[in-house]
Formats: structure tokens, C-alpha cells, sequence
């Protein structure tokens, strides 16, 4: 197969659904890095670190019952969106008008809510770290011993999974990556009118929203139970 870099950025979304080992998906992963400026690489790098070490963003399920209800799902899910969304970049010429860091991160943070609910915990010391609840909890399967199920966390504070992007990357991520209004309203809203909430901007959205609407549908067509012969290649 040939390396992240040489396949075309469809084709890599693509096969994030289903295809690509871990270690490919980190490849792709930080051939997005590679794609920006010194400065915003820097971000990118923190912003990892703190998903990597405060978050389940590499081992949470992307769903319980639809598309890649797995663990690792939503790393997987997420990746793809970006790429999706970065292949759209020429028909709707979503670059220069928003930086590629932005671009990027909208895509893979667009579903965080559903890594883990951050709350803030306290050290002897009485210094603050980040602890979170998981949005999936992991049950076994009576009828199958050793397997397992995911469902709802239900000891989370109960609140819709973009709300909960926005409250991850408000509580960890401001630091080093604060979205533009267009970046709040498409993580807000990128369930667009599937949901009664996407009511609240129709007709009025960013064109980095219908972007990552877009790409989330689409994206999501190619995995799990929802792949039919004529979507995948």
C-alpha cells in the first residue's frame, strides 16, 4: 500500500472506515501535522497530548448500535470526517477562508462528547487535573459470555454529544485552541436538521458547517452496518 502522504485525501477517508490498521491510522493522523505552519503544528501537538492522556478520544466506541460500535470507533470516525472534510476543501473552497488547523480539529473534535464528560478532580496537593465519566459504559452480554456491549453511561451529566464537544474543548483545550464563531456553530450543529436543534440555524449556516455535515453523512455511510455495495469502492 502506498504511504498516507501519496493517496489522495478521499481515499483516505475511505479507508479509515473500515481498512486502515492502527498504526496506519496514526500515520494519517500526523500527516495531517505535517500539512500545517510551525505555529499551528505546535497546537496541534497539545492538542493531542491532551486528548491522548485526558480523554478517551483513541478507545471510545463511535456509536452504540450504528457505525463502528467498537473500541477505537470514534478515533476512527473522527479521522475519516477530517479527511472527508479536507477533500471537500476544493468545491467549497473552505481554504483560505478558515486555516487548515481549523479545518482539522473541527473534524476531529466535532463528536468529543462522546470520549468522556471532563469533570475536575483535586490532589492531595490541592492542585486540579482533568478526570472524566465515559459516555460508554461497557456491558457484557448475557447470552455471549466474554462479549460485550456499549451503552449509555448513565452516571453523566445528561447532555447532547456536541454540547459535550464544546464542554471538552472549553474545559481542556482553550488553552491552545480557541474555535472561531463558524467553528463553534458547525461542532454545534454539524447533526444539521436531523436533529430538532439544527432548526435553530437553518437557512443561516456557515459554509464550515455544511462542510462537516457533509462530511459526517457521508463518512458515516462507510461504516459499520450502514456500508452497502454501492458506497464502498
Amino acid at each position: 500500500m502506498s504511504t498516507i502522504a501519496e493517496l489522495d485525501r478521499a481515499t483516505v477517508a475511505d479507508s479509515c472506515a473500515t481498512k486502515l490498521n492502527d498504526a496506519q491510522l496514526t500515520e494519517a493522523l500526523w500527516n495531517l501535522h505535517a500539512q500545517l505552519p510551525d505555529t499551528e503544528q505546535r497546537v496541534f501537538e497539545d492538542v493531542e497530548k491532551v486528548l491522548r492522556e485526558h480523554t478517551g478520544f483513541y478507545t471510545a466506541p463511535a456509536s452504540s448500535r450504528f457505525h463502528l460500535n467498537s473500541e477505537g470507533g470514534l478515533f476512527r470516525h473522527s479521522l475519516g470526517v477530517t479527511y472527508r472534510l479536507w477533500s471537500f476543501d476544493g468545491p467549497y473552497r473552505l481554504h483560505p477562508q478558515y486555516a487548515y488547523l481549523d479545518i482539522f480539529l473541527v473534524g476531529l473534535l466535532h463528536d468529543l462528547g462522546k470520549a468522556n464528560q471532563v469533570t475536575m478532580q483535586g490532589t492531595p496537593e490541592g492542585r486540579l487535573y482533568p478526570a472524566g465519566i465515559p459516555y460508554y459504559s461497557r456491558e457484557p452480554l448475557k447470552t455471549r459470555p466474554g462479549e460485550y456491549k456499549y451503552a449509555r453511561n448513565k452516571d453523566r451529566t445528561v447532555m447532547s454529544v456536541p454540547v459535550g464537544s464544546l464542554h471538552t474543548i472549553a474545559t481542556l483545550l482553550s488553552d491552545f485552541w480557541k474555535p472561531s464563531p463558524d467553528a463553534w456553530q458547525a461542532i454545534a450543529y454539524h447533526d444539521g436538521q436531523y436533529v430538532p436543534e439544527g432548526r435553530h440555524v437553518a437557512q443561516s449556516e456557515s459554509k464550515l458547517l455544511l462542510a462537516l455535515h457533509h462530511a459526517d453523512m457521508f463518512q458515516c455511510r462507510y461504516e459499520g452496518e450502514w456500508e452497502k455495495e454501492n458506497w464502498t469502492p
